[in-house]
């Protein structure tokens, strides 16, 4: 067995590995972001209460629902104004002031795409024997 031979075997076992790994992950992903990408976007209203805590107001049809600032939202520098929030259709009591994909989504779709350029360049390797 020649040096080409053994580099054409691992890279082949790789194209393996990070196909398995990755393609479900991928789907994984794919699945979370539909699901999140069921957020509608709503007007918000960041105002101060009796206490001066900063508390957030959106509506959703006929609802009007509101809650206290978060401090990692507070420290972002959302002063007093109207500003953009997202809500899923289904939970319209559940704020998110940003549109960030979760981090469930995020991990899912790193290793996923890790798993498929592992498996592509493993596969384009492994056709070195073929050629040589």
């Amino acid at each position: 067995m020649s040096a080409v031979d053994a580099v054409g075997i691992i890279a082949e076992v790789l194209s393996w590995v990070g196909g398995i790994l990755g393609m479900p992950l991928l789907i994984a992903a794919l699945i979370l972001r539909a699901r999140d990408n069921a957020r509608q976007a709503v007007s918000v209203t960041i105002v101060e209460d009796l206490d001066a805590q900063p508390v957030v107001l959106w509506s959703v049809g006929d609802h009007t629902y509101s809650r206290p600032l978060t401090a990692p939202e507070a420290n972002e520098g959302n002063e007093l104004l109207a500003t953009t929030g997202y809500v899923f259709s289904r939970y319209p009591d559940r704020l998110a002031l940003q549109r960030r994909s979760p981090p469930a989504q995020r991990a899912c779709m790193a290793v996923a795409l890790a798993g498929i350029i592992v498996a592509v360049v493993g596969f384009l390797v492994s056709l070195i024997p073929i050629v040589w």
